[in-house]
């Protein structure tokens, strides 16, 4: 299972940080099951909503690239599994 951290904000939690990681987490969730239904567009979606909460997320900012990315270049083939690995491939 692939896990993903980051540090968003310091106890209380504000209100726009809850709705921002919600979104996070929802957009992920769609971007791992995308591969399925060529749905990148949603999950790329997802992650410009969430911008709107935490406008300089470079997590965000990332997937939303990796949508675009395997909108035109699907990470495998129609009927293939894919297990939502990332290979750096440059520095």
């Amino acid at each position: 299972k692939n896990i993903v951290f980051e540090l968003v904000s310091i106890r209380p939690v504000q209100e726009q940080y809850e709705i921002f990681v919600n979104l996070f987490e929802k957009g992920l969730k769609t971007y791992r099951s995308a591969y399925k239904d060529n749905s990148w567009e949603n999950a790329a979606a997802i992650f410009k909503q969430a911008l709107e909460y935490k406008d300089d997320d470079a997590p965000s900012k990332l997937f939303i690239q990796r949508c675009e990315m395997f909108k035109q270049n699907p990470p495998v083939e129609p009927g293939q599994e894919w297990d939502g690995v990332w290979v750096m491939r440059t520095k």
